[in-house]
Formats: C-alpha cells, sequence, structure tokens
C-alpha cells in the first residue's frame, strides 16, 4: 500500500519537475493519495496529522511527507516529527525523526546550522534505537543553492535510509513507520520537565506525564475554554466577576480521563465530554483525589465542606 508513494515519487518525481508546477495528477496524489496510504499505515492514526508537499509556488526539490503528534505540532515550520525526505536526485529517501527548521532559521540570524545539532544531539541523549535507524547524518545531496531546505540535514536526531532500486514491501514500511512513531513517543515522554509530585502518589510516569501535557497544551486549553467557558464547573468561582478585566478569559482545562486508563497513542479527545474547566484551587485540590477524574464526587464534597 505505502511501497507505492516511495516507487512512484523516486521513480517518476524529476520527470515530474519538468513540467510547469500546479495540480498535475502526481501533485495531487501526493498532497491527497499518498497522504491518506500514510495515515491508514498507522496503527493509532487520530493522534496525528499527515501532512505532504511538493513545494509551494514551485517544486520542491525536496518533497516530504511528515507525521505531527497534534499536542507537538501541526506544522513542518516548528517542533519536531517523523518525516520522509527523498533525495534531490531521487536516488533514495529517509524515514527521519526531525526537527522543524523554520522557525529556527527566523529566530537565529547567524549559527542556524549550528543550533540544530546541538539540538538534535540533545535529543539523541534521551533515545534508544535500533541499528537500522541510528543514522545521524543524513545526505540530501542538495545543490549548495538550496540552503534552507538543506537545514534538514543538520535537524536529524535518527534516521534509516531507504535505497530506491531496493525498497521494501509494504510490510516492512508499516513496520519502520510505526516503530519511529513509538520513537516519537517516547521522545515526548523524556522530552518533559521533571513532574512534581502532585497528589502524594505513585503513577505510572509515562501516563502522568500525557496527561498533563494534555492539560497543559495551550491549543487544546484554548479549544476546552471556547466551548466549556470561563466560569468553574466545580465551585462556579469567576475570575472575571473577582478581579474585572484582569481576570477576563482566565480558567483551568482539567483532563478528566482517569490517569490509570491512560495509553498513550490510544486516546480519542472529546472537548466537552474529556474536561472540565476548573479554577486554580478546585483544579489543585481535585489532583489530591483518589480519583481525580470525578467531577461530581469532587463537587458533592465541596458541598458538604460548605
Amino acid at each position: 500500500m505505502i511501497y507505492q508513494i516511495f516507487n512512484e515519487t523516486t521513480s517518476s518525481y524529476i520527470e515530474e519537475k519538468k513540467q510547469e508546477y500546479g495540480n498535475t495528477e502526481f501533485a495531487i496524489k501526493f498532497k491527497n493519495d499518498f497522504v491518506t496510504k500514510v495515515e491508514n499505515s498507522i496503527i493509532n492514526p487520530k493522534q496525528y496529522k499527515v501532512k505532504s508537499s511538493v513545494g509551494g509556488g514551485n517544486w520542491a526539490n525536496i518533497p516530504w511527507i511528515a507525521i505531527f503528534d497534534k499536542l507537538i505540532t501541526e506544522s513542518a515550520q516548528d517542533g519536531y516529527y517523523p518525516v520522509y525526505l527523498f533525495r534531490e536526485d531521487m536516488s533514495g529517501f529517509y524515514l527521519s525523526l526531525n526537527q522543524g527548521v523554520t522557525e529556527v532559521a527566523k529566530t537565529y540570524k547567524k549559527n542556524k546550522r549550528q543550533v540544530l545539532k546541538v539540538r538534535a544531539e540533545n535529543f539523541r541523549a534521551k533515545l534508544n534505537v535500533r541499528e537500522d535507524f541510528s543514522l545521524q547524518e543524513i545526505n540530501l545531496r542538495i545543490s549548495n543553492s538550496q540552503q534552507s531546505s538543506k537545514l534538514y540535514e543538520f535537524g536529524n536526531i535518527y534516521a534509516k535510509y531507504y535505497d530506491s532500486r531496493n525498497i521494501p514491501n509494504d510490510q516492512a514500511l508499516v513496520e519502520d513507520l510505526n516503530y519511529i512513531l513509538n520513537l516519537y513517543q517516547e521522545l515526548i515522554y523524556n522530552d518533559n520537565d521533571e513532574i512534581q509530585d502532585i497528589s502524594s502518589k505513585v503513577f505510572e510516569i509515562k501516563k502522568l506525564k500525557y496527561h498533563l501535557r494534555v492539560e497543559r497544551n495551550s491549543r487544546i486549553s484554548k479549544l476546552v475554554k471556547d466551548k466549556k467557558g470561563y466560569v468553574c464547573e466545580a465551585c462556579s468561582f469567576d475570575f472575571e466577576n473577582k478581579y474585572g478585566s484582569l481576570g477576563k478569559d482566565y480558567i483551568e482545562a482539567h483532563h478528566l480521563l482517569p490517569i490509570s486508563t491512560l495509553e498513550p497513542g490510544k486516546i480519542e479527545m472529546d472537548l466537552v465530554d474529556d474536561f472540565a474547566v476548573l479554577c486554580s484551587n478546585c483544579h489543585r485540590m481535585i489532583h489530591r483525589l483518589d480519583n481525580p477524574s470525578n467531577l461530581e464526587e469532587f463537587k458533592k464534597m465541596i458541598k458538604k465542606v460548605n
């Protein structure tokens, strides 16, 4: 199924680039059909967003297909993510755990390559990988004029190379894809800040980190607040009523799914049913319960005290 992506791209892309850039049959297939094929090859696709590019306005020298964890990034410009990168001469392609280089290029006027290399080395220190995924350097064979694309060579964390003359079968490609997604999740967990003991109980650390990563994600938090408003669902505290304009649009999002049930990569989030909006005090207190997912029980407890 995904063998077609790599076989067709490496065998026809150079000829495709000779055509006027636009909605050619191949370009449409690369942007839509190929993306669908990758999505269908992922064990837990709802956690990820797949994007591809053959260029913007002009044919790209390095076409790519990237897979983003929605809690980390939804753009190739920032964060880190697995990405298929095709060599310019189409002699092969990489499955690379790489970094968004656009934001780095904008932020750092000098030493962009060194910044990416240092970051990549830091990420590597947090991972153990299979030997076939241990490439720390990749060669996209880009002409010297293509400096922006060349940054992906320096942003590479780990990668596996596939020769276009010997592309593996679908089963092997799918296994490799899901392996690097597991590696991606491992990096996400290990890249979190140290977690303080918020409940005086021992939790399986990966599940706790995932729970807090969801709660602290600004994108998800904003979506939850837009859906549920800014009044505490436990005690009805309203920051704006208390503090005026200073408290306008302030509340915290609480992830209601029990930590014990969390399996990173297998969660479908409902912004209304799986979250509550809580004031700072209630949010802190509910995390001290044996079951911080039971909002109704927490509300009953508050009523008893009052």
